[in-house]
This record gives structure tokens, C-alpha cells and sequence, in this order.
């Protein structure tokens, strides 16, 4: 299997204890916490590396998604998902919250669920909703994105780090990563399929 980035390797996982309520809005719902996630303690760059740990599955019709959203110190920063239903389409919008903006992600990022039907041509796009100025050869912006790796693996890992469109950027391919398939497998349930897996994205 290919390995989507050095950084694929970070599997730790956090234990979050707060207790998870759901509220349909539209044709989606939002999972909200029950406690606001803290302001890290320590001085932090918000311009150093954002991690979020996505769960997506598929059960028949429905689908659902859950997020939890980790600073450069290692604290829980946000959280969110979309709660299990028969939808057109699936979009989060994964952000910090409740936080000053000095300790907030400098950007939101959009996570599209493609193909979510079919456990085995499922993937998730991440685009990131920020401008990387000073592009070029007819650029007039780019916004980096990474789309995961399918389950049969015939779609492999992808990503634009906008480092060869635009000048003076400090973005590299390797600062924006996903877990390949081997750690963070699909794994059956409920007569349906789960994966959970950890992304990763330099602030700027």
C-alpha cells in the first residue's frame, strides 16, 4: 500500500470524555459538544501543524461523519459531524471553536465525502478555505487540498500544496497528510463499513 505522507505514521489517539448531542439543520446536522473545547494553556503557533480525526460509515443509505479537531500543542480544539442519514451529498466544515483568535486555526476546511455510497470508491476531500497569495502562470489563487485513498486502493492519495504555483510559500506536499490504508483501515459494522483515520494541515 502506499504511504500518503512521513506524517501518515502519527496514529495516537485522544480520549475525549465530553458526551455528544445531535440537531438536524436542513438536509444535515451538526454534532455539537456538550462542553466547549479549552483554549490551550501554552503558547501556541497557530501558524505550526493542525491534525483532525475524521470517522465517516456507511450503513446501506445512511451515512454519517464525526470530527475532532487538535491543535499544535495537542488540545482538542473543535468537533463536529454529520449525523446518520440518507443524504444527496455529504459536506462538513471543519473549524476551531470557541477559541480568541490567536489560538485559532487560521482557515476553516471543507471535508467532501465522495462517492459515499460505496464503501469501496469512497473518499474524503480535504480543500482548505484560504488563498495561498503570489501565484503564477495563470494562477490567480490556489487553496491547498488532499483527497484520501480509496478503499481498493485504485484512487491513491492526493495532494496540492501550491508550492510550485505560487511564489515565496514555505507549503510542501509533506506538510499536508492523511493515514493510508494501513493505519486507518476500513473495518465492518453494523452490517455496514467504518473508517476512522487522522489528517493533518500546516497553518498559514
Amino acid at each position: 500500500m502506499t504511504t500518503s505522507s512521513a506524517s501518515s505514521k502519527q496514529t495516537t489517539s485522544f480520549v475525549v470524555g465530553t458526551t455528544m448531542t445531535s440537531s438536524r439543520v436542513g438536509t444535515t446536522s451538526t454534532q455539537k459538544a456538550s462542553s466547549a473545547p479549552a483554549p490551550s494553556s501554552a503558547p501556541m503557533d497557530k501558524f505550526g501543524g493542525w491534525r483532525v480525526q475524521y470517522t465517516f460509515w456507511i450503513r446501506g443509505n445512511l451515512a454519517g461523519t464525526k470530527w475532532f479537531l487538535y491543535d499544535p500543542n495537542g488540545n482538542e480544539a473543535g468537533r463536529g459531524g454529520i449525523h446518520e442519514g440518507n443524504y444527496p451529498n455529504i459536506t462538513d466544515y471543519i473549524e476551531s471553536k470557541f477559541r480568541p483568535e490567536a489560538q485559532s486555526m487560521p482557515f476553516g476546511v471543507h471535508a467532501y465525502v465522495m462517492d459515499f455510497k460505496d464503501a469501496d470508491k469512497a473518499r474524503v476531500r480535504f480543500a482548505v478555505e484560504k488563498d495561498v497569495p503570489n501565484c503564477f502562470d495563470g494562477h490567480v489563487s490556489c487553496r491547498p487540498s488532499m483527497a484520501t485513498e480509496d478503499k481498493t486502493e485504485e484512487h491513491p492519495f492526493e495532494v496540492e500544496s501550491c508550492f510550485d504555483k505560487c511564489a515565496g510559500t514555505d507549503l510542501r506536499p509533506a506538510m499536508f497528510w492523511c493515514n493510508d490504508l494501513n493505519d486507518g483501515m476500513w473495518l465492518p459494522e453494523n452490517g455496514g463499513w467504518r473508517r476512522t483515520f487522522w489528517c493533518g494541515w500546516k497553518g498559514f
